[in-house]
């Protein structure tokens, strides 16, 4: 028995080891952070994961079946947004933030954020 569960926890280890490799690779100028919450009775286990550079106010969670599935989501996520953010950056209206406060005080949506459905702003 010893075996069974030494091996499970080599995986698990393996798992873990793979995830925090992609994240580094991937965003080496983030941090991020990972939550194992205690179990509950009769719930499914799960983790959080956050992922953020310096600077960043706030990050969002990312949910996952085990703390290697919620990081590699993290970083996906993370991952998206900077390739969005690349993508509306030459704009020289918004900065590729997708929006900009006009002359009057109100927010507007940049054209450019219009011409592309999946634009997150």
């Amino acid at each position: 028995m010893p075996e069974i569960a030494s091996a499970r926890l080599m995986r698990q280890v393996a798992n873990i080891d793979t995830a925090l490799d992609t994240f580094r690779d991937w965003l080496p100028t983030h941090g991020f952070k990972l939550v194992i919450p205690p179990p509950v009775a009769g719930g499914a286990a799960h983790a959080f994961a956050s992922a953020w550079r310096g600077g960043e106010a706030t990050a969002v969670s990312h949910k996952g079946a085990t703390a290697a599935l919620a990081l590699l989501h993290a970083t996906e996520i993370e991952l998206v947004k900077l390739c969005k953010a690349r993508g509306a950056a030459p704009c020289s209206r918004c900065r590729g933030v997708g929006c900009f406060i006009t002359n009057n005080g109100t927010i507007e949506i940049c054209r450019h954020a219009e011409s592309r459905r999946d634009f997150v702003a």
